[in-house]
């Protein structure tokens, strides 16, 4: 499949009875029951999803949320061989300006740079200008997800070179997050002739071939030594073991994600809330608390 010929500018538009639907479906929400005294431990706290839904049923305006986000973005779609990708673009007057792809990860969408776009877009004699291009990667918000297995990082990095090449930005830069991190990685590895430079928020991935980088495992890993600040300083250690902590009692959904998605997507698809741990409300909510 080839990719459209120019972007076709987008609105979000939520019907009626979409929106009607949502708000039935959680108001017959059915809550499972939560053992006493465990708060957060085994997931989201019912009292707190309970006010939660309460305020998503009775106080959330989504028709005026809308009608902001159309107002301050500037949204398109473009086929880009089999994505129907969604993107936010912002271009600058200045013909200088650099063109600085926004790669969000999950479970987030191009709403995750919505305070950063206009600062990046104030004018200054101390301030760059860019190129704004925020895209939702295949699969969220309202780009098409893909249809044939197979289709990871590395092809996603692809599709979002040929969006930049199609929007005409030859040469450009990239930032990213979580999934964005791996994916601005790969821009600038396997796309250098167009991607010039990378910007990521996750940790890099150790090399074995690096003596330093094995010695810093070192430190990490084996017992008493992970104690002693050697390698790697003691806020370095710290936030390590704060990570393991995290892979240990948190990323149970990883390994279902990444082995049976179909049976998660039967309940995704039905329930707004979710026992699953992706970009649904009880699982959001709970993911959140982590980072707090």
């Amino acid at each position: 499949m080839t990719d459209s010929p120019r972007p076709r500018p987008f609105r979000i538009g939520i019907t009626q009875d979409d929106q009607r639907d949502l708000q039935n479906r959680l108001q017959r929400a059915r809550l499972p029951d939560e053992q006493e005294g465990v708060a957060w431990e085994q997931g989201t706290s019912k009292a707190y999803l309970q006010d939660l839904l309460a305020y998503w049923c009775g106080g959330y305006d989504w028709p005026k949320q809308e009608a902001w986000l159309n107002s301050h973005f500037r949204q398109f779609k473009l086929r880009v061989g089999e994505i129907d990708l969604h993107y936010v673009h912002h271009p600058c007057d200045n013909p200088d300006a650099i063109p600085l792809l926004m790669i969000h990860g999950w479970p987030g969408s191009f709403m995750d740079y919505h305070k950063l776009i206009p600062k990046l877009q104030q004018k200054g004699s101390l301030r760059r200008s860019y190129h704004i291009v925020v895209p939702s990667l295949p699969g969220y918000g309202f780009s098409s997800a893909p249809s044939r297995p197979g289709f990871g990082a590395a092809e996603i990095a692809s599709t979002l070179n040929r969006l930049m090449l199609a929007l005409g930005y030859n040469h450009y830069v990239a930032q990213g997050g979580d999934w964005g991190t791996l994916i601005s990685f790969l821009l600038g590895t396997r796309h250098s002739d167009h991607c010039k430079a990378i910007h990521t928020l996750a940790r890099a991935f150790p090399k074995l071939r690096h003596p330093w980088h094995v010695a810093q495992l070192l430190n990490h890993r084996l017992p008493i030594l992970n104690k002693m600040p050697i390698t790697l300083t003691q806020s370095e250690l710290k936030g390590l073991n704060k990570l393991d902590q995290l892979q240990r009692h948190e990323y149970g959904y990883r390994h279902i994600q990444g082995t049976k998605p179909q049976t998660l997507g039967y309940g995704l698809s039905d329930s707004p809330i979710g026992a699953d741990y992706n970009a649904t409300c009880a699982s959001f909510v709970s993911r959140l608390t982590l980072c707090l």
